[in-house]
C-alpha cells in the first residue's frame, strides 16, 4: 500500500511537471500569437496610412492638373481703348415740290456725310419723280419725257460727280453722287450747273451747320 501511494504521488508530480511544461509552451505560443496579432493591426494601420497618403497625393495631383486645364479668367480691364476712328455723322435734308401742269411730284433728298462734324466726305442728292395720277396720259408723258431728259446727264459724269437714272414701278429716280474733295466744279458743264436738280449745290469745306442753314433757306427740312 505504501509503495503504490508513493508511485501515484511520483506520477502525479511528473504529470504535473509535464502539464506545467505544456502550459508553459501554450503560454509562450499564446504570447507569440498575441504579439503577432498585436503587430497585425499596427501593420494594417501603417499600410492604411501609407495608402491614404498615396491617395491624397494622387488626388491633389489630379486636382492640380484639372485646375491647370481650366480656362483662366482674365482680369477685368477698367480702362477702355480709345478708338482712333473718326466720328461719322449724317445730315439728311429733303423737300417735295408739286408740278400741277406736268402732274408730277418731285421729292429731293440730300444725304451728307461728315467726319467730326466739320469735315465733309461725300453726299448724295436723290430726285424721286412720281406721277400724281397713274391713269393720266399727261402724267405718264411727263414721266417719260423727264426720264429721257435726265438720262442725258449720265453722260456728264466726271471725277467726283456721277449721275444715275433708274426706273421705278411708278416714276423714276435720279441719283447724283458727289465727292467734293476731288470734284473740280469748274469742269462741270453749264447744262449741269443750270439744272437745280442735278447741280451739286453743296461746296467743299461747308460744315454741317452751314450746310443745314443753306438748305433750310432753300426750303429743305433737315433732321
Amino acid at each position: 500500500m505504501g509503495i503504490s501511494k508513493r508511485k501515484q504521488k511520483k506520477l502525479s508530480t511528473e504529470e504535473l511537471a509535464k502539464t506545467q511544461v505544456l502550459n508553459l509552451d501554450d503560454v509562450q505560443k499564446l504570447a507569440k500569437y498575441e504579439k503577432l496579432v498585436s503587430k497585425k493591426p499596427a501593420l494594417i494601420v501603417a499600410l492604411a496610412g501609407v495608402f491614404s497618403i498615396i491617395v491624397g497625393v494622387s488626388a491633389q495631383t489630379v486636382v492640380s492638373l484639372t485646375d491647370a486645364n481650366q480656362p483662366q479668367i482674365m482680369p477685368d480691364v477698367n480702362h477702355k481703348v480709345q478708338s482712333k476712328a473718326s466720328k461719322e455723322e449724317q445730315l439728311i435734308c429733303s423737300k417735295t415740290e408739286n408740278q400741277p401742269t406736268a402732274e408730277i411730284n418731285i421729292k429731293t433728298t440730300y444725304t451728307v456725310n461728315y467726319k467730326n462734324n466739320n469735315s465733309m466726305t461725300t453726299y448724295t442728292k436723290a430726285v424721286d419723280v412720281t406721277p400724281t395720277s397713274t391713269t393720266s396720259v399727261n402724267a405718264l408723258t411727263s414721266i417719260q419725257n423727264g426720264m429721257v431728259a435726265f438720262k442725258e446727264f449720265e453722260k456728264t459724269s466726271i471725277t467726283g460727280y456721277t449721275v444715275v437714272v433708274s426706273n421705278k414701278e411708278s416714276g423714276y429716280e435720279v441719283l447724283v453722287t458727289v465727292d467734293p474733295n476731288v470734284l473740280d466744279q469748274s469742269q462741270l458743264s453749264p447744262v449741269v450747273v443750270s439744272n437745280s436738280f442735278v447741280n451739286p449745290e453743296i461746296v467743299k469745306g461747308s460744315s454741317k451747320n452751314q450746310t443745314k442753314t443753306n438748305l433750310t433757306a432753300k426750303g429743305y427740312t433737315c433732321n
